[in-house]
């Protein structure tokens, strides 16, 4: 009784049925050679794997199939084709796919089991390097001078490397590696007055030559420019072409330097489109047509000479970039280990001195902000203070500049009418420089309104900064208003504005210049009521962090008299320095005269601008912090004795006097405003004395309202007997 069969596969080839996932990965190379030496091998190879081995039938071997209970051969192997197969399984395909089913391996298994049988290497064979291409050097006149061979693969393990030959290709270093390539051809063009194309490598030249340009460049192409080319291309109409990376920009504009005085005119060509790390033969496959090239190099010359400014923008990009990746894994531990002193040798040494831009205010290369919230006049105080540092007058009328210096203002908001209007007025205001420091002042400021910048975008951050390298003096300060118009991050995200802090410091570092920004900050609502200086900018709180110094605008007090045409602004001011010691709390008024829009701190026009320091506001302010100083005192006393005695809720107010140094109408003041919420109550005991009851939360959350942390809670501190 034959037995049972199960129904026959489809017709499929064994090596798709049996594939199974892997990990392991096998060069493609190596499986080819496996591929190539099993299907010459192939009955070898399956006649070691079936019962009786293979006989030869015609052109065929054929023998009992081992994937079904085969009594008559049926299992048919082809040399010729490399292939076999099985008519009752259905089954068929090469060697590799038949080592997998019977000797149960997946793919890379099989192959590396055939790999071992048939002595096939399972790593390939570096492959022997050989001569891609020869490049001639000619002098003027056509003579050969030397030869230099491109290797692909390379010598030493390399994708490619060069040597070069004499005129007789024999070796040796010819002096040609000090000429251009295709000289000849260039001496001509530069007798004819046709333009020269200068490119990176001698492929590039080569394949440009080949569509009829006239085309050169050094040997070993970028960074590699000297004298001896220059001195080859005087008189020429030149064209640069660089490669799309920075190696190719700095190169294409040191040879347009290098070119400028001898050259009849020197242009440089960014090809439109071309591929990061291309060049100009990467923009021909990619689409490109030598008529397009011919017309964009007639383009470049036809235009005026930028070739400036394109150096300048190239040489701000490298310097954006290299401070940018001078805080990566790489950069910081090529810098070395940390240098650390001791306090003796920190004492010994000649530490410098804190230099001021403003003094008390904003130190020199500082990142600071001036932040406030609506009508708290931000942007009037950020043109103050550039106006003050070119005058060498004193800010609000009260703090030094020093010597008068240049100053530069980027102002998204405002147009050049308001700003002329504006910087005029404060000038006009400040009665402490004379008319000839007034009219010196006005060169040195200069402006840019109403124009777009992206700080963490490194191609706009570095147009900016060439620009501002293009002034006639480089400025100590640079003001950008507002904040929230130059970056597209979010001002809620950390990650955002750390990108954003680090741009700004990356313009402070590389202008080598103050830079001052505007920032709002949120309005005075409950959640805000108790905070100070930068706590209430809005946003993340990592801008903040970032901040050299900040001048906080708060509690303004407005008005408007239509009989003088006089707006007058009020504030108070919280500074703060991190190396130094600033100006504390204290008071600012503006009048200005004329304005245009009553009122209007952001927009209005006037005749004078003039600012005071109001000692006042000042004091106020510093009889509100020691008001707050008493209430901690008393707070904390509560909280020792609180802590003594915890079942005793109800303290004597004689005893926290004596504890707390006898200050007794003080004490009594911060009682009476802490009983009003503070988490204290009074109340009459025996022989008149008073008791107190204290409320540990109730006093923490007062104090976390009145000054909050912004890295925890508050804490109320008790130390036993406190002095004010």
């Amino acid at each position: 009784m034959a037995e049972a069969m199960t129904a026959p596969s489809p017709l499929v080839s064994l090596y798709e049925k049996s594939a199974k996932p892997s990990k392991e990965r096998i060069p493609d190379d190596v499986v080819e050679n496996v591929k190539r030496e099993s299907a010459a091998r192939i009955v070898d190879v399956i006649g070691r794997r079936v019962s009786g081995g293979l006989k030869k039938q015609g052109r065929e071997h054929v023998g009992l199939c081992p994937f079904h209970n085969d009594k008559t051969p049926s299992l048919r192997v082809t040399s010729e084709k490399g292939q076999w197969f099985c008519h009752p399984c259905k089954l068929g395909g090469d060697a590799i796919g038949f080592v997998e089913k019977s000797d149960n391996l997946d793919f890379p298994g099989a192959v590396r089991r055939l790999a071992d049988d048939l002595g096939v290497p399972l790593e390939p064979r570096p492959a022997k390097p050989k001569v891609a291409a020869t490049y001639r050097y000619t002098d003027e006149h056509g003579a050969v001078v030397g030869v230099k061979r491109r290797w692909e693969p390379g010598h030493g393990g390399k994708a490619k490397s060069f040597d070069w030959r004499g005129p007789d290709e024999k070796a040796g270093q010819p002096d040609a590696a000090r000429t251009l390539y295709r000289l000849h051809e260039v001496a001509a063009a530069i007798q004819a007055g046709n333009p020269v194309l200068v490119v990176e490598g001698e492929k590039c030249a080569d394949a440009l030559a080949s569509k009829g340009f006239v085309v050169t460049c050094n040997d070993n192409g970028a960074g590699k420019w000297t004298e001896r080319h220059t001195a080859l291309l005087r008189g020429a109409v030149v064209v640069v072409l660089p490669d799309n990376d920075d190696a190719g920009r700095k190169h294409a504009a040191d040879v347009v330097d290098a070119l400028a005085p001898v050259a009849k005119a020197v242009r440089r060509l960014d090809l439109p489109g071309l591929p990061d790390k291309g060049d100009v033969v990467d923009w021909l496959k990619a689409g490109g047509t030598v008529d397009d090239l011919r017309g964009l190099v007639s383009e470049a010359l036809s235009r005026a000479d930028d070739s400036d400014w394109r150096r300048d923008v190239d040489r701000a990009l490298a310097d954006v970039r290299e401070h940018a990746t001078a805080t990566t894994a790489e950069a910081l531990v090529a810098r070395g280990a940390i240098p650390f002193q001791s306090l003796a040798e920190l004492e010994a040494s000649d530490l410098p001195k804190t230099r001021w831009l403003v003094s008390g205010l904003v130190t020199e290369k500082a990142v600071a902000v001036i932040s406030g919230e609506p009508k708290t006049a931000k942007t009037w105080v950020a043109q103050e203070i550039a106006v003050a540092v070119a005058t060498g007058g004193r800010v609000f009328g009260e703090f030094k500049t020093g010597e008068p210096k240049p100053a530069a203002l980027f102002l998204v908001e405002d147009g050049a009418s308001n700003t002329r209007a504006r910087l005029r007025g404060i000038l006009d205001g400040h009665t402490d420089v004379n008319a000839a420091a007034k009219a010196a002042a006005a060169k040195r400021l200069s402006v840019r309104c109403l124009d777009s910048l992206d700080l963490t975008d490194e191609l706009h951050l570095a147009r900016f900064v060439a620009s501002v390298r293009r002034l006639p003096e480089p400025p100590a300060v640079v003001v950008l208003d507002p904040l929230r118009d130059l970056h597209t991050g979010a001002e809620d995200k950390s990650d955002d504005m750390a990108k954003v802090s680090a741009a700004l410091r990356t313009l402070r570092n590389v202008l080598d210049a103050a830079v001052v920004f505007v920032h709002h900050a949120g309005k005075a609502t409950e959640t805000q009521k108790g905070r100070r200086g930068g706590q209430r900018m809005r946003g993340s709180s990592a801008l903040h962090g970032a901040v050299d110094a900040g001048l906080h605008m708060y509690e303004p007090q407005n008005t408007v008299d239509e009989a003088t045409r006089t707006t007058t602004m009020r504030a108070s001011v919280e500074s703060e320095v991190k190396a130094g010691r600033s100006a504390g709390t204290f008071g600012m008024t503006l009048v200005i005269v004329d304005a245009a829009t009553a009122g209007d701190d952001d927009r209005g026009e006037c005749e004078r601008a003039t600012f005071t320091f109001s000692r006042q506001r000042a004091a106020e302010r510093a009889k509100d912090d020691a008001a707050e100083r008493d209430e901690d005192t008393v707070l904390a006393a509560l909280k020792t004795r609180h802590d003594e005695h915890p079942d005793d809720p109800q303290i004597a107010k004689t005893a926290l006097v004596a504890l707390v140094g006898g200050k007794a109408e003080r004490m009594r003041a911060a009682v009476e405003r802490l009983s009003r919420g503070g988490g204290v109550s009074c109340a009459t005991g025996a022989r008149g004395a008073v008791l107190l009851s204290y409320s540990p939360a109730k006093a923490e959350a007062f104090v976390a309202k009145r000054n909050p942390d912004p890295f925890g809670g508050a804490e109320i501190t008790g130390t036993g007997v406190l002095d004010l």
